[in-house]
């Protein structure tokens, strides 16, 4: 049998949730069948790219549209040309039109839309979002939500739930001493976390606003991640002379220990395709302040409160929370980790490509 060859398409390969869920999904279960490659644009992190290689992922960098748009476009309809596949995955939204456009031209019969966000519906998002479904002959969505935002009824969608290796963010109490102590974080000290890109979709300058009606001394914000407003935060934390107690972290490959030193985590995210750092964070049994733009599919756990975005609701929440004696991780059921496991959405998109595959 020839390998099926699969061309996805992402923003960027850096250390966001879709990328981290893509090359997930290709590391698990057997895929000798297939022949994967990844095109990125602009920009691609070490770490990411030694990963793909492992997993035996062909990655294109090509460069930034934005900044060259032409190059960019050329450059991603020879790579088309020249590897003739059987089936482009688009990760891009509503922003999936040109990429399934030049896949369309080089011949590819197979080509999928993939939303992975929950954007506002704009006049712009609406047009941009009518030609991607255009260009396109299959779709899936991360959630219901995107699904009804993106896509009309006559659209047959397939439902693929972000999903992660659950096992790995289970809570340890190894990891909470090694965290703690690396960070001076005291055993009587509560830390309230986050975990997120410094970007403006994750809504930092309300969470350092929630943290400053937080007046108990022992209390201690850790925000783990980086971005293009990393410092801009850093001065809004300065601003509000709160330095001496926020603990920076830049991503690394080891988060699901700072989940585990974690007691509150809180994400008050202005929109998300899924959410997939709070599913980590419930996975860990963590108690979870979450935004109301976070989709249903994304929580699961008794200990997860959606919220509407005013800092003197989360305030009240917070307040109550921490007057408990003592915040416990709770333990989730083998259902819930089941459910968000990795290789099972593994197998399942496997089986979808075939299937449309064969269907072709």
């Amino acid at each position: 049998m020839k390998k099926i060859k699969v061309c996805s398409v992402i923003p960027g390969l850096r250390s966001g949730g879709i990328e981290k869920f893509l090359l997930d999904l290709y590391s698990y279960g057997d895929w000798s069948n297939f022949d994967i490659s990844i095109i990125t644009h602009g920009v691609a992190y070490d770490e990411m790219l030694n990963k793909a290689k492992r997993i035996g992922i062909t990655v294109y960098l090509v460069p930034e549209k934005k900044k060259h748009f032409i190059e960019n476009v050329t450059n991603i309809y020879k790579i088309f040309r020249k590897n003739k596949f059987d089936i482009l995955h688009v990760h891009m939204g509503h922003l999936s039109f040109l990429p399934l456009f030049l896949g369309l031209l080089a011949n590819i019969k197979i080509r999928i839309m993939h939303v992975h966000e929950n954007p506002n519906a704009t006049f712009k998002f609406r047009i941009q979002n009518f030609l991607s479904k255009k260009m396109s002959k299959y779709y899936i969505s991360c959630s219901r939500m995107s699904a009804q935002k993106f896509f009309d009824k006559d659209n047959v969608v397939k439902l693929l739930p972000n999903s992660i290796k659950t096992e790995k963010y289970l809570f340890d109490n190894n990891s909470r001493k090694e965290i703690r102590n690396k960070y001076g974080i005291l055993d009587n000290e509560i830390c309230i976390g986050h975990v997120g890109r410094f970007v403006v979709e994750k809504n930092h300058k309300f969470l350092i606003d929630l943290f400053e009606t937080v007046k108990d001394k022992k209390t201690k914000l850790l925000l783990v991640g980086d971005g293009q407003k990393k410092e801009e935060i850093k001065d809004y934390i300065r601003s509000k002379k709160l330095d001496d107690r926020v603990i920076f972290v830049s991503y690394n490959d080891q988060v699901e220990k700072f989940y585990s030193a974690m007691d509150v985590f809180a994400m008050p995210s202005l929109k998300e395709g899924f959410g997939l750092v709070a599913l980590e964070a419930q996975l860990n049994g963590l108690t979870c302040l979450l935004s109301d733009r976070i989709p249903d599919d994304a929580v699961f756990s008794d200990d997860a409160y959606k919220l509407c975005l005013d800092v003197n609701v989360w305030s009240s929440k917070l307040v109550q929370i921490l007057k408990k004696k003592e915040i416990k991780h709770s333990i989730p059921t083998k259902e819930e980790i089941l459910n968000f496991d990795i290789s099972q959405q593994s197998k399942n998109l496997k089986d979808y490509y075939l299937e449309v595959y064969h269907h072709e």
